[in-house]
This record gives C-alpha cells, sequence and structure tokens, in this order.
C-alpha cells in the first residue's frame, strides 16, 4: 500500500508497506529516508539531520513523529470499519464449523476456513480506508461475497473428490 499526503512544513510525503512482508519505506520531499531500525528513519545526516518514528501499521493506522509533531499518514480505523471487517472472517469460522450449515452449502472450514477469513477481513480492513459509509458497507457486502464463494467452492471440491 503506498500512501502520499503533504504536510505544509516538511511538503509530500510518501509512505508505502507491504502488507505481506511488512517492509516500510518512507519519502519526503523526493528523497528516500534511511531507516536506522524497526520504527526509525532518518533524513540527512549529522546533528542536522531529521529523525522520524513510525508508529502503527496498514491495519491499526500509521502516524510519523517528527520532532514531536504527530503526522497521521493512514487514519485509525473506527469501531464501524473492525466490525465490518471482521464479518468475512466470522462468516468462514462460525458457517464452515456447523454441519448443519455445512449441509446446506459446503464450506470450508477449520485452518483453510480461518486463513481464508483473515485475508478476507484484512483486504476488507485496508479496502474501507477513506470512504462513505454507504461505500463501506457496499465494499464489506462484496468482500464477504467473495470470501464465502471462494470457500464454497474449496468446499464443494472437497465434497466432490470425496465422494469420487
Amino acid at each position: 500500500m503506498k500512501k502520499r499526503i503533504v504536510h505544509p512544513a516538511y511538503g509530500e510525503i510518501i509512505y508505502e508497506e507491504s502488507i505481506w512482508s511488512g517492509k516500510k519505506s518512507l519519502w519526503i520531499n523526493g528523497t528516500a529516508l534511511k531507516k536506522v531500525n524497526k520504527t526509525t528513519y532518518v533524513l540527512g545526516e549529522g546533528d542536522g539531520a531529521l529523525q522520524v518514528a513510525v508508529g502503527g501499521s496498514v491495519m491499526t493506522g500509521v502516524a510519523l513523529s517528527i520532532r514531536g509533531e504527530d503526522i497521521w499518514i493512514v487514519s485509525k480505523p473506527t469501531a464501524l470499519d473492525w466490525i465490518l471487517a471482521a464479518i468475512p472472517f466470522m462468516l468462514m469460522i462460525v458457517w464452515g464449523n456447523n454441519a448443519q450449515l455445512c449441509s446446506i452449502i459446503p464450506v470450508v472450514g477449520g485452518a483453510i476456513g480461518g486463513a481464508l477469513g483473515g485475508f478476507g477481513m484484512v483486504y476488507t480492513m485496508i479496502a474501507l480506508r477513506e470512504r462513505s459509509t454507504a461505500a463501506k458497507l457496499l465494499t464489506a457486502l462484496l468482500a464477504t461475497l467473495a470470501t464465502f464463494a471462494v470457500g464454497a467452492l474449496l468446499g464443494f471440491a472437497i465434497v466432490l473428490a470425496y465422494l469420487a
């Protein structure tokens, strides 16, 4: 995920974080900052170097701390975001581990269903950022349907393989 903001004092700030590896990169006005440790980046050298502390992640919100000022790059998720993002995960866990529901539509459960639901949750959380409430509801509905459809396809494939 790549996020760009323009700050009145520091100019263009670009923050990039890989969802898969967690690798983070930071640029200010087109200059890449040097990573000192897991959360600290430096622009320049010596006493005049600008030290930037990065806190959070794409899931929890990202804030930069520069000279005592907190600059939010990725806003904190709201309670509605967390609830909507949890729906695909909860649906996969409940449906995939309930024999009566799986007799209607077989959905993969257990570790595979949990992983699929977790992927749906992460995707939904990232997709919900900075959208209107109606767009959030539609995005969560589509992500939940897509997660359920993939789980059902895997469930049907397992049932057909078992019966063959």
